[in-house]
C-alpha cells in the first residue's frame, strides 16, 4: 500500500474518485482533468448536499457531512497527486473546504438508569 493506507481506505478513495469523475462527465461534461475548476468542485459539494441530484452517478441520494468530507479529502489527495505528476498546473481543490459537521453531545444515563446500574452491581461500599 502506498503511504501506509489500509486497503479499505484505498477502496474508499477509488470509489469516491469514480463517483466524482462520473459526475464531472455527466453533470459538467468534463473529460479532461486540466479543465476542472474550483467552481466545478464546489458544485459537486452542493450536489452531494442536496436532495435534487440529476446525475445518475449521484443516484439521487443525499449524503451526510462525514461522507462529503471524506470525498473532498479524496479529491484533495487526487489533485495533489495530479499536480505532483504535472497532470494539472494548479490544484483546483486547494480552497475547497468540507462542510462543518454538527457536534453531538454524548448520550448519558438517566438518574433511574444509574440507580439500576448501582443496584445491579450491589450498591456502593466494599466488595467483602
Amino acid at each position: 500500500m502506498e503511504r501506509g493506507l489500509s486497503s479499505k481506505t484505498v477502496e474508499a478513495y477509488e470509489s469516491d474518485l469514480t463517483k466524482y469523475t462520473n459526475w464531472l462527465r455527466e453533470a459538467r461534461e468534463i473529460n479532461d482533468v486540466s479543465k476542472i475548476t474550483q467552481l466545478d468542485i464546489e458544485e459537486y459539494v452542493r450536489a452531494m448536499s442536496s436532495e435534487a441530484m440529476s446525475s445518475q452517478a449521484m443516484a439521487a441520494q443525499r449524503l451526510g457531512p462525514r461522507t462529503i468530507a471524506r470525498r473532498i479529502a479524496s479529491i484533495h489527495e487526487w489533485n495533489k497527486f495530479m499536480l505532483s505528476n504535472a497532470q494539472i498546473a494548479s490544484d483546483p481543490s486547494a480552497e475547497v473546504k468540507a462542510p462543518k459537521q454538527a457536534e453531538h453531545l454524548p448520550d448519558v444515563l438517566s438518574i433511574s438508569e444509574v440507580e439500576r446500574v448501582i443496584d445491579a452491581a450491589g450498591g456502593f461500599g466494599s466488595t467483602d
